[in-house]
């Protein structure tokens, strides 16, 4: 996985790059810090969280047992639960042999996500029983929507909208076409 983000922010040489503390925990012991919250232990973390330019921190402390833990936080402007957890498993992977294990990220929200079927026709609310409901599923490939976000974009240098976006317009434009018949 590569962090895109903090690579462009440094080209414009900007301040960037991720925060690092390094801490010591005296007369602490792990246990201590794992046991029901004590806010005693409050202080073991930094008290300013990410400003405008810092999109993620990482604090290690080091408990006089030997044991240590590792706290991270991090700007949702980059970073939602899945990345993040994408980025950690990589990070820990380089330090469990030593070598970057490239992770891509999945875009294929169709494999994650995949459709349901509609609901059975007994689910009908009983004030609509009397009315003829109908209903409607419409299945796009992920081929089919790539299509449609570059035809959407056309040959400017705008940002490509994305699936939802494009789905949304062509399912607008189809009722827009609809009313006017």
């Amino acid at each position: 996985m590569y962090c895109y983000c903090l690579i462009a922010r440094k080209r414009e040489r900007r301040p960037c790059g991720v925060k690092f503390i390094h801490a010591r925990a005296r007369r602490c012991a792990l246990s201590q810090a794992l046991a029901p919250p004590d806010h005693r232990l409050d202080q073991l973390f930094p008290k300013q969280h990410t400003t405008g330019d810092q999109f993620l921190g990482i604090q290690v402390t080091l408990f006089d047992c030997g044991d240590f833990a590792i706290w991270v936080y991090f700007s949702h402007k980059i970073f939602d639960a899945r990345s993040l957890c994408t980025f950690v498993s990589c990070w820990a992977s380089i330090g469990k042999i030593g070598e970057i294990v490239e992770q891509q990220p999945r875009f294929d929200s169709a494999s994650i996500f995949p459709p349901i079927d509609p609901p059975p026709s007994s689910s009908v609310l009983p004030e609509f029983a009397a009315e003829r409901v109908v209903f409607k599923v419409f299945r796009f490939k992920g081929s089919k929507i790539e299509l449609l976000k570059a035809k959407a974009k056309g040959s400017g240098d705008e940002r490509p909208p994305s699936r939802v976006m494009a789905v949304s317009a062509l399912l607008w434009m189809a009722f827009v076409a609809m009313d006017g018949e």
